[in-house]
C-alpha cells in the first residue's frame, strides 16, 4: 500500500461493524495517563483502548475474547502514522490496559485473538442483553 493510501486509511474511522485480530496491552497505568492527557473520562467505561486508526479516537467499542463480551470501552489512543501499516499487516488491532489484560488472563502472554465490535453486538429485549 502506498504512503498516501495508508495515511488516508489511518485518518478515517474503521468502516465495518467489527474486526478480528490480535490484542496486546499497554504498560501499567499508561492507558489512564493517555486518557487523562486527552481529557477523556473513563468513568462510564470498562476502560480505554488503543486502536490502529486515528479516525477511531473517541469511539465506543466492545471486545470479545473467547466468546466472552466485555465493554463498553472508549478509544483513547491510536498507533502512530508510521506504524499503522506494520500493525495492520501483523494483525494487531487493539491494545488494552495492563490491568484489563491481567483480569482477562493474558498479561505477560499476549498477543491473544480478539474481536472488536464498533456497534453493540447485542440487542436488549425485555432488559436482557442477547448477542446478535
Amino acid at each position: 500500500m502506498n504512503l498516501l493510501a495508508a495515511l488516508l486509511l489511518w485518518s478515517q474511522p474503521t468502516p465495518t461493524d467489527s474486526i478480528s485480530g490480535q490484542a496486546t496491552y499497554y504498560s501499567p497505568n499508561l492507558m489512564q495517563t493517555v486518557a487523562d492527557n486527552r481529557e477523556m473520562n473513563l468513568d462510564r467505561f470498562v476502560g480505554g483502548v488503543a486502536l490502529n486508526r486515528r479516525g477511531d479516537l473517541g469511539r465506543i467499542v466492545w471486545l470479545e475474547f473467547n466468546g466472552e463480551l466485555r465493554g463498553p470501552f472508549l478509544v483513547v489512543d491510536c498507533s502512530q502514522e508510521i506504524h499503522y501499516n506494520d500493525r495492520e499487516s501483523a494483525g494487531y488491532i487493539v491494545e488494552v490496559s495492563a490491568k484489563f489484560a491481567d483480569e482477562m488472563g493474558f498479561y505477560g502472554v499476549a498477543p491473544v485473538p480478539v474481536h472488536v465490535h464498533f456497534r453493540p453486538p447485542f440487542k436488549v429485549p425485555h432488559g436482557k442483553w442477547v448477542p446478535i
